[in-house]
């Protein structure tokens, strides 16, 4: 195995620089994750408990108060909430696998899965994306006071299609991981597509 790890350092050459995702990500992502389950839990344990209550007694639907098509739809939604929160966790902790050392001949790409080595030379293109859209902290005709935030994204395609994505919540100085990107996809003649969009 230590062999192995050596052979692949050899072909990606020295390490110029490594990106990891931010801790914050990390921990705000546990953290939101735990409170939608939390709510998911609440949506559908108190309207069940107030039926239990009320020996289950419930009309089909009244505009105020305990119904059946209310304790279905609180449990519905409470469903949804945990479902949301599962999917959260699990994304932070992919985040906590991510990692990408940037090599003088190639990048090394770590996940759940396992590293994989990228060599400049099978990559077919790489495609940087920016987003423009205004930071939903207004709601309505007020958030058009904001000024349009740009968002960028990089799409590393391989020659057998295999695809690698990083963005701001995966990578920590994505701006300098695209730079980096750029310079050797100059070096080593890598085509290099840059799309812009715009949200309102």
């Amino acid at each position: 195995m230590t062999q192995d790890l050596k052979l692949q350092d050899e072909r990606l050459g020295k390490c110029e620089r490594v990106f990891k995702p931010t801790s914050g990500n990390i921990v705000a992502g546990f953290i939101i994750s735990l409170l939608l389950v939390l709510a998911g839990l609440a949506a559908i344990f108190l309207p069940l408990r107030d039926a239990n209550s009320a020996g289950w007694n419930l009309p089909f639907y009244v505009e105020k108060g305990s119904s059946w098509a209310a304790l279905v739809g609180l449990c519905v939604f409470g469903a949804i909430l945990i479902a949301g929160g599962i999917a959260l966790a699990m994304f932070a902790r992919f985040l906590l696998s991510h990692r990408v050392d940037v090599c003088a001949n190639g990048f090394r790409f770590f996940s759940r899965g396992g590293p994989d080595d990228v060599l400049w030379a099978d990559i077919s293109l790489i495609r940087e994306s920016i987003h423009y859209a205004r930071p939903p902290l207004l709601k309505g005709a007020a958030r058009f006071l904001l000024p349009k935030v740009a968002s960028t994204s990089y799409t590393v395609i391989m020659k057998d299609g295999k695809e690698y994505s990083f963005d701001g919540n995966s990578t920590e100085g994505i701006k300098l991981l695209g730079l980096i990107f750029r310079r050797h996809a100059d070096r080593v003649s890598v085509p290099w597509e840059s799309i812009e969009t715009k949200g309102r």
